[in-house]
């Protein structure tokens, strides 16, 4: 069994990169009011940004899942249930939290509508509720960190890792999250690809299936 340790070895160059802006996000949250945070990421704004964080946002969604699942199928099954099972557990966590714990948290256009310079980009609605956690950076940090688990490739790892960061940063660019619920959303997903990559490789009953540890790659090279 995989301890904790063996899987930051393993994956430097997603772990380190987050261990570092985890910690600096922390830090900022415990002196700054999140207010003034998302103001200042507010400010921060270009047309080259704006189409950039528009169509990065949507790495966390049903295109891009699907495409990551069809790769996991290619590579190894076993790294396909580690991935649907990381991927379910998610859905089902951030659902509670956001409609029953948090339902009532506003996103950021509630406390700024009222001011005429608050930069939006044009083609994205805007959530008004449960805006805790960020359930988009939950999803990439599940879906990225699982793959990173599994194929343990470091310069897949450090992508992986931009990945997640510009789904995190794209829901505090577009206006739909505050920096705390980025941070949380993020700490879900690490959390939940290791317990997901743990169950898969220490269940018993999958390490018994046959085709557990085969890929579509082989069924279509025969």
């Amino acid at each position: 069994m995989k301890n904790l340790k063996t899987i930051i070895y393993s994956n430097p160059w997603f772990i380190y990169p987050y261990i570092s802006l985890l910690t600096f996000s922390i830090v900022i949250l415990l002196f700054l009011e999140k207010t003034d945070i998302q103001l200042a990421i507010n400010q921060l704004h270009n047309p080259f940004f704006d189409w950039v964080f528009k169509y990065s946002t949507t790495l966390a969604e049903g295109v891009s899942i699907v495409l990551l699942l069809v790769l996991t199928l290619i590579i190894r099954y076993r790294w396909t249930v580690v991935f649907s099972f990381a991927l379910v557990t998610n859905s089902i966590v951030v659902y509670l939290l956001k409609k029953l714990l948090f339902s009532d948290t506003e996103r950021p256009m509630v406390f700024f509508s009222q001011l005429s310079d608050w930069h939006t980009v044009n083609g994205v609605h805007l959530h008004t509720n449960m805006s805790f956690p960020s359930g988009h950076t939950a999803a990439a940090f599940t879906m990225f960190f699982s793959l990173a688990i599994c194929l343990k490739n470091k310069a897949l790892g450090l992508l992986f890792f931009i990945a997640s960061f510009l789904v995190g940063y794209s829901r505090m660019y577009l206006s739909q999250h505050y920096l705390r619920d980025v941070v949380v959303g993020s700490i879900i997903g690490i959390i939940i690809s290791i317990l997901s990559y743990y169950f898969v490789q220490n269940s018993n009953k999958l390490n018994q299936l046959s085709w557990i540890d085969k890929s579509l790659s082989q069924l279509l090279s025969k």
